[in-house]
């Protein structure tokens, strides 16, 4: 999605695999990096067809989100593909669906990404979060608009932070009047994945 991340930044590493030919169990060697990242796997990939030039082709497409944590050069070893392509001819005629299987490899150019630092302008002491959106909303039980001395109320603040994982997530700092004591629960935290990438979920009461 970007060869120039900043860092922790999300970026979508996509890997689509494309044969003209029939072939038999395609496997893709796990994506890995030379420098130090975060890379999980998407999903479990979907199958493809396109067609180029006139010509059809048959495929997967499998989709990873890589979060460098060091600014600099992070460069990633080429996606590897082995497969059995069919290459016609029965081996016997008491086999009808038999055919002569050929092992190939094949591989793609090394990915490298200039991995950009924190700007020198972002304030000292805040939290950086290089997310594509940040959503809150919050709830609460009662949700009447005012309270007795000495009922309890729960306040439950969520975070929505799309392109970040939850261990990215900082802490909230939950403030009340001097009159009001607070009780915070131990904050909840998930991940979610989809085809456009992992939003970390944040719950706090």
């Amino acid at each position: 999605s970007t060869t120039t991340p900043y860092v922790q930044q999300q970026v979508i590493y996509t890997v689509r695999a494309l044969f003209a030919v029939q072939v038999s169990s395609p496997r893709l060697t796990p994506v890995s990096a030379s420098g130090d990242a975060v890379v999980k796997q998407l999903g479990d990939g979907r199958q493809i067809s396109e067609t180029r030039d006139g010509r059809s082709y048959e495929g997967f497409e499998m989709k990873y989100a890589l979060f460098p944590q060091a600014s600099g050069t992070l460069r990633l070893a080429p996606a590897v593909v082995t497969a059995e392509v069919v290459v016609g001819g029965r081996r016997s005629v008491f086999d009808p669906f038999a055919q002569s299987l050929s092992t190939r490899r094949i591989e793609s150019k090394p990915v490298e990404l200039e991995v950009r630092a924190v700007p020198a302008a972002f304030p000292a002491g805040a939290t950086w979060l290089p997310a594509r959106r940040l959503r809150r909303h919050e709830e609460w039980e009662p949700d009447q608009g005012s309270a007795e001395v000495g009922a309890p109320i729960t306040r439950t603040v969520f975070l929505w932070v799309d392109g970040l994982l939850s261990g990215q997530l900082p802490k909230l700092a939950l403030r009340a009047p001097a009159d009001v004591k607070l009780y915070p629960d131990q904050a909840q935290t998930s991940d979610q994945d989809t085809a456009t990438g992992y939003t970390a979920v944040l719950q706090q009461k």
